[in-house]
């Protein structure tokens, strides 16, 4: 029986340093199911010869370039767009995958009937060396258990195309795929698998890396899924917390 096809999306912005380690971990994949969807975002870096010297070398990779920046939840979107896939798999142009992780998703939302899941991490620097701290996750989640922290690591989601075309990414100011995952839960919960399938990178220049900006901004995604003002502060302290949980002592460098 022919298996579903799975479409990975990845946003490409001044990633000329990572993308290929990125390219090599999706195209390793165990799953044979894949079409690979790379949206430039108006990279000034050479991220563009690189993407285009996979393109010649494998014909699942499809490459976009969009006219101006529109931002990584714009890029997005557009990916999501342009996919033929039943499932989206999203991962970050610095991160990397396991092997078998786009496989082993595949098996539990079949089993579980699941329109989304998630996968534990393992952190790396940015020379991509593992700094020993994993981050594991609940089998299960909603949306009451996700305001006290993202457990989603946007790298690591498998979701139904159908799901993310309702549900589009917005708000680079804040944490973008935060307000998704709290939209969709609000009508279902999220599977999880408690593995490190993802190796996620804590880049110097990211927002997770920028702790200060960080707190900012969940603080409006608070806000902006209409919490009040006691809530809002609430779970912005038990998210802090957990964030130490998370990075350990990482989590303030």
């Amino acid at each position: 029986m022919k298996k579903d096809l799975c479409s990975v999306v990845i946003p490409a912005y001044k990633c000329a340093s990572f993308i290929d380690e990125t390219l090599n971990s999706v195209l390793g994949q165990t799953y044979p199911e894949l079409e690979i969807i790379v949206v430039n975002d108006c990279s000034p870096d050479h991220t563009e010869e690189i993407i285009l010297e996979y393109c010649s070398r494998d014909a699942r990779i499809r490459y976009l370039k969009n006219e101006i920046n529109q931002g990584v939840a714009e890029t997005r979107n557009r990916g999501v767009r342009a996919a033929r896939g039943k499932w989206i798999a999203l991962v970050d142009s610095d991160d990397c995958w396991e092997p078998n992780k786009i496989e082993a998703q595949m098996e539990l939302v079949k089993e579980k009937n699941a329109l989304l899941c998630y996968t534990g991490c393992q952190f790396m620097n940015n020379q991509g060396r593992l700094i020993g701290r994993v981050f594991n996750v609940p089998e299960t989640v909603d949306y009451a258990q996700l305001l006290y922290q993202n457990v989603i690591v946007c790298s690591s989601v498998l979701i139904s195309r159908e799901l993310l075309l309702e549900h589009p990414m917005y708000g680079d100011h804040m944490h973008e795929d935060y307000i998704t995952w709290l939209h969709i839960l609000k009508e279902q919960k999220a599977y999880g698998i408690n593995a490190p399938l993802v190796r996620y990178r804590i880049a110097d220049n990211s927002k997770t890396r920028n702790k200060f900006k960080s707190i900012q901004m969940t603080y409006h995604v608070y806000r902006h899924m209409q919490l009040n003002l006691w809530q809002a502060h609430y779970y912005l302290a038990a998210n802090m917390l957990n964030g130490l949980k998370k990075y350990g002592k990482h989590a303030f460098l």
